[in-house]
């Protein structure tokens, strides 16, 4: 491409667009300015390229008027201008920008180049390495917090309590997920045959899906096995708060009343028996409110 085929260039994109690369000689007449162009960006992806294309269509009709007023309104029809609507990066301007310089100037501009390239490398190394000893020390932060509160939670059961307690959970854990695992292996062995119909060996797949679940069971087992170790309170249960716990449970009880001495008649045939005690006050029916006042029925408090 020779641009001095053409009567003028123009170069129609925005203006920071057009300060940050030009081709030489040409003239700025955006059709939108940054702010109209940032406008019509926002209503595109908020509200619908509909309305951005009739804004934007708008605003390009009044910019390209006023710059065909302004500037090029005297030119003939024989006028003939190139118009630059993106970046333009081919050889014809390659040629056009470099060919005023002498080789001296050239190695001067590459050597620019790469001490500059070398510069931003050196940057990224550094925020690399920072990165590094940021994310280093909150992982050591992060396992200081974990360490020191399973600490406090063992130093309130005892150390020999915790270490039982954790032998318990690591048991039903591996218990429980072993017999999973057995039978995820017979499901895979009534189905590995099948593989011989994709021209693969059923013994080499067996081996590698077999090792793929084992691998799922131990990150499995150290997942349950830490989560139900941070989960679960153990709490112990002292000789004192059993008394406690008798004691209110007995002044909660209604105060029991001195029992009658047993009332012996004698009849007429001169034989003794017990005299039949009647109840002096109603009974408690088992769907009536229990008497300890827990708003539970009878049945199911203290008539269990």
């Amino acid at each position: 491409m020779n641009f001095k085929d053409f009567d003028a260039i123009i170069d129609a994109r925005t203006p920071s667009e057009y300060a940050l690369d030009h081709i030489p000689g040409a003239v700025s007449a955006p059709v939108l300015d940054d702010a109209q162009r940032a406008e019509v960006g926002t209503l595109y992806k908020q509200v619908s390229p509909f309305e951005a294309k009739k804004l934007g269509g708008a605003l390009i009709a009044q910019n390209v008027a006023r710059h065909v007023e302004r500037l090029f309104g005297r030119n003939d029809k024989t006028w003939r201008p190139f118009q630059q609507a993106g970046r333009v990066w081919d050889a014809a301007l390659t040629d056009e920008r470099i060919a005023h310089l002498s080789t001296d100037e050239i190695k001067a501009r590459i050597a620019e180049l790469n001490q500059a390239i070398d510069q931003k490398k050196q940057q990224l190394e550094q925020k690399d390495e920072e990165y590094r000893k940021y994310a280093a020390a909150v992982k050591d932060a992060v396992i200081e917090a974990v360490n020191r509160r399973y600490e406090q939670k063992e130093s309130s059961i005892g150390p020999e309590m915790m270490r039982l307690h954790e032998k318990y959970i690591l048991l039903q854990v591996i218990d429980q997920l072993w017999k999973d695992h057995l039978l995820n292996v017979d499901h895979l062995k009534e189905g590995i045959g099948l593989r011989g119909y994709g021209q693969r060996d059923p013994l080499i797949e067996y081996k590698k899906e077999s090792y793929e679940i084992f691998q799922e069971m131990m990150e499995l087992i150290q997942d349950r096995v830490v989560k139900y170790l941070w989960k679960t309170e153990v709490v112990v249960e002292r000789e004192g708060d059993r008394q406690e716990d008798v004691q209110r449970v007995q002044r909660a009880m209604p105060p029991q009343k001195p029992k009658a001495p047993p009332m012996v008649f004698s009849g007429s045939g001169g034989s003794s028996g017990p005299a039949q005690v009647q109840r002096k006050e109603p009974k408690i029916g088992r769907n009536d409110p229990c008497w300890c006042g827990s708003g539970k029925k009878f049945k199911r408090c203290h008539g269990a």
